[in-house]
C-alpha cells in the first residue's frame, strides 16, 4: 500500500465493504486512517472516544462539560453550562429528566390510557423512572447539595 493510498479488492469491497476497509485500516492510527481515506476521496476526520471527550480539559474549562457526583458517590461527566453571556451571569444548571421520568406523562398526553401505559411498563417497553438526586460539586470546591427534581445524567465512569 503506497503512502496515502488505499489499495482495495473491488470484488471483496462490493461484497463486504466494512470488513475490507477495517482490515486495511486496522494498523493505522486515527489520524493516518483519516488521511488515507481523505486521499482516496472519502470525507473522513478522526473521531475521539467518549472517554477522551469527557476528560478534555478545554471543554471543562469552558464549562461545556462538568464533573458531578451522585449521592451514591459515583462521579460522572455531563453537559454543564452551554452558553455564557458577557453581561448576564448564569449559575443555573438545567439537566435532562431521568431515564423514564416523564414516560407516563408523555404517554397520557399522546392519548394512551392508564391501562395501556401500565401494560407497556410491565412488558418492559416503557420505563417509568424518576429524577436522579445528585450532589453538585462546583469548581470552587464548595459543596452544594441540591435535590434536583428534574435531573438526569449521562455517565462516563
Amino acid at each position: 500500500m503506497a503512502r496515502g493510498r488505499i489499495d482495495l479488492d473491488d470484488t471483496a469491497l462490493r461484497s463486504d465493504p466494512v470488513t475490507v476497509i477495517s482490515r486495511v485500516l486496522s494498523s493505522c492510527t486515527r489520524e493516518s486512517a483519516a488521511a488515507k481515506l481523505t486521499a482516496a476521496g472519502v470525507a473522513a476526520v478522526p473521531a475521539r472516544r467518549a472517554s477522551e471527550v469527557a476528560t478534555d480539559a478545554g471543554l471543562h474549562a469552558r464549562h461545556l462539560l462538568g464533573t458531578f457526583t451522585a449521592t451514591d458517590g459515583r462521579r460522572f461527566v455531563t453537559t454543564d453550562r452551554l452558553a455564557d453571556f458577557a453581561r448576564t451571569i448564569v449559575d443555573t444548571y438545567f439537566m435532562a429528566p431521568g431515564l423514564g421520568e416523564r414516560s407516563v406523562e408523555l404517554l397520557a398526553d399522546s392519548g394512551a390510557t392508564a391501562e395501556e401505559t401500565e401494560t407497556l411498563i410491565r412488558s418492559g417497553v416503557v420505563i417509568d423512572g424518576s429524577p436522579v438526586d445528585i450532589t453538585y460539586l462546583p469548581p470552587t470546591g464548595e459543596t452544594v447539595v441540591a435535590a434536583l427534581s428534574r435531573a438526569s445524567w449521562v455517565g462516563v465512569h
